[in-house]
């Protein structure tokens, strides 16, 4: 089938008929074909807590193990296997594993909750709250707050096998999984922090002579009240912004004065460690408003409600309880690895399953076809609930993605060289408080290869971007953003660049409201970065996006070109659009010259390839310095209410801007043009933009 439609692609081409249009036509037939079934039998098993592995796996007489229900049965001809699981909480230890069911005549699974059941599938485990007693020594009493009830449970238990201490995370750094964490009540818990609701500014920062080359000493801002005692904490961190806007950094402590507000810090960041007022260069000026940190893991700190600090030396967990522990669900993570993988294996569907509270990711899905991830709901994980690579044909649909360490989604497919899609698709999903723990590039779902689809999804409550995109072809539309960006500068919701060869991918029909930073105006909805080319941005509508900066609006674009700015409605933004075009030798530096540049424009890719010219007509002659293209965007059919500037820089042709008017109707412009359903506060906007929750 992927040859036949590569073939037919250059058939077209020759004849020179409009490869766009058919490639977008034909990627719609092609996942259609995608979709047809073959017919084989059926086979259905059980799988119960009170059931036996020894069993036939009959509703009467169910399977224990959910591992034991995939993987102990080969049959003689194509069969459809289906795993009803009972009610309850299912605590592994190891992956469950979908593998290469085909070597095994399984032509399709399903794992489903039997009738609605609530089924937990979970790489924790829940403490007994009658275990915790309080704490009573005087050892620990000299150094918590006598006037704080903290509890502490022993968790000394081969029971607790994958206890893992806090982790090392930042700015470039793997995301592997992450130290163990504890849930209260289904939600993060909060790791001994201080300050607890503010942030230290760096004051000095000096580099110890005839130490470490790594080794400096900080100053910070002394706080009134600053706390007393430490004692014997160990393995105290500090996590924050050090340098630059879009960076965030966690490092080792070593000596702690408290008294004196000095610290020694181990650990190096990729970009180094600055005063929080430090203007030395124009990326760190634009940085400095964020330069600050907090101290965490400090056993001492465990003073505000669902705080809490683990001990994995002594294997002691100390507990701030929020209600009263006897009110209180406490579970920690354990589990590393995923808690269900599907390898080289073809039409999988999960529906209506629970997975949670683990170090590592809910699914992984690698070299599949045809998976369905439904009604599923995925949370308290420390790093991605979903993260889908060389597989096609993946549907993620009405599920509820929340509190992830890393993205919500990681999801690729499809073949770029030759522009072949993916077939995969998001739909109607909430994704929310993801990238708890690795905090910057951890997006609510990375896209990546070729025809990836999200739609009508809420993608809100992120420190960073809701969507990066990399790749060709893809479609967000219908969606809902909000509440992303807070915590980070030169950044936007949804946030492409670096690699012009990625192109071809529609914005449609979305709806971005407040996205901004209150400590940064370096944010926008849609940030088309460091020479992003031919990208449709149509029919949005953006509320409340940025701050009052010339250079971010709520649509900002950097050295790229060719993308068209078309039918969009901004309310209440400072600045709609900004343009900051390249200069030829900048741009000829970056692309044409730089060897990393190269290699995604020829070999990851190739941009001169006869489908690659043909589909994207504005990278023709890329490499040609004699004769370089005029680097240029349109800004055409813009509506607009409560904003300050149209457009700032260049690099832009505009056409067609109508100011509506606050005091008339929604639709109505003040020129006299009716355009329906122009959305206004009190208008239902999730109706308006096409937003379906079901």
């Amino acid at each position: 089938m992927e040859k036949s439609l590569i073939l037919l692609t250059y058939i077209l081409v020759g004849l020179g008929l409009n490869i766009d249009s058919f490639q977008f036509q034909s990627r719609l037939n092609y996942c259609e074909i995608s979709q047809q079934k073959t017919t084989s039998k059926s086979k259905i098993i059980y799988v119960s807590l009170n059931g036996n592995d020894k069993n036939n796996g009959s509703i009467d007489f169910p399977i224990r193990d959910i591992n034991f229900a995939l993987n102990s049965h080969s049959f003689t001809e194509p069969t459809d296997l289906t795993i009803f699981i009972r009610g309850g909480t299912y605590e592994i230890t190891k992956s469950i594993s979908v593998n290469d069911c085909k070597k095994r005549n399984i032509q399709s699974v399903q794992i489903r909750s039997y009738r609605s059941e609530i089924v937990k599938i979970t790489g924790g485990k829940s403490i007994d709250i009658n275990s915790f007693r309080n704490v009573e020594s005087n050892f620990h009493l000299s150094r918590l707050n006598r006037d704080l009830r903290v509890a502490s449970l022993n968790l000394d238990s081969s029971s607790l096998a994958g206890l893992a201490p806090v982790g090392n995370y930042g700015y470039g750094k793997p995301k592997i999984a992450p130290g163990t964490e504890v849930f209260i009540d289904q939600r993060p818990g909060v790791l001994a922090r201080w300050p607890n609701n503010s942030e230290l500014t760096i004051q000095r920062v000096e580099h110890l002579q005839g130490k470490s080359n790594n080794l400096r000493r900080v100053q910070f801002s002394p706080t009134s009240q600053g706390p007393q005692n430490w004692g014997r904490s160990r393995d105290v961190r500090i996590e924050g912004h050090f340098s630059m806007a879009w960076t965030f950094d966690q490092l080792a402590v070593g000596k702690v004065d408290l008294e004196g507000g000095e610290i020694e810090v181990r650990d190096q960041t990729p970009f180094g460690l600055y005063e929080s007022n430090n203007s030395a260069r124009p990326e760190l000026s634009k940085s400095k408003e964020l330069r600050s940190f907090h101290f965490y893991n400090v056993l001492e700190e465990t003073d505000s409600p669902r705080e809490y600090f683990l001990d994995i030396a002594k294997k002691k967990l100390y507990l701030f309880p929020s209600l009263g522990l006897k009110k209180s669900n406490v579970e920690i993570s354990l589990m590393s690895e995923p808690l269900l993988k599907i390898t080289k294996t073809n039409n999988v569907q999960l529906d209506g399953i629970q997975f949670s509270v683990s170090r590592g990711r809910a699914i992984e899905i690698d070299s599949s076809k045809k998976i369905v991830i439904v009604n599923c709901d995925i949370r308290n994980l420390g790093l991605q609930g979903i993260f889908a690579t060389n597989s096609s044909d993946v549907r993620i649909k009405n599920c509820k993605i929340s509190n992830t360490g890393a993205e919500g989604i990681v999801i690729g497919g499809g073949v770029r060289k030759l522009l072949i899609p993916s077939c995969n698709k998001i739909l109607n999903c909430e994704i929310t408080n993801f990238s708890r723990l690795f905090r910057c590039y951890s997006p609510g779902i990375s896209v990546k290869g070729v025809g990836v689809t999200i739609s009508g999804c809420l993608i809100s409550n992120g420190p960073d971007q809701a969507i990066v995109v990399d790749g060709n072809d893809h479609l967000i539309q219908n969606n809902r953003i909000n509440k992303v960006c807070y915590d980070f500068g030169d950044t936007g919701a949804i946030y492409c660049g670096r690699n012009p060869s990625a192109t071809g991918t529609v914005i449609d029909n979305n709806i971005f409201e407040d996205i901004f930073n209150r400590r940064s105006s370096l944010v926008s909805a849609i940030y088309l970065d460091d020479g992003t080319c031919g990208l449709k941005i149509t029919n949005n509508l953006f509320y409340r996006c940025g701050r009052t900066s010339n250079e971010f609006g709520a649509i900002f674009v950097h050295g790229g070109w060719n993308n068209f700015i078309l039918n969009n409605t901004f309310i209440e933004c400072p600045i709609a659009v900004s343009s900051t075009p390249w200069s030829d030798r900048r741009w000829i530096d970056s692309f044409i010259r730089d060897t990393s540049s190269i290699r995604k424009l020829t070999i990851d890719v190739d941009i001169n390839a006869k489908i690659f010219q043909d589909s994207y007509p504005h990278l023709r002659n890329f490499f040609d310095t004699t004769n370089l293209h005029v680097r240029n965007n349109t800004l055409s059919n813009s509506l607009i209410l409560s904003v300050n500037k149209l457009a700032v820089g260049s690099g832009l042709t505009i056409h067609n801007v109508a100011a509506l008017d606050a005091k008339k109707k929604p639709g109505i412009l003040m020129n006299g043009l009716r355009r329906d359903n122009i959305p206004a506060k009190v208008m239902n906007w999730p109706e308006w933009c096409g937003f379906r929750k079901k």
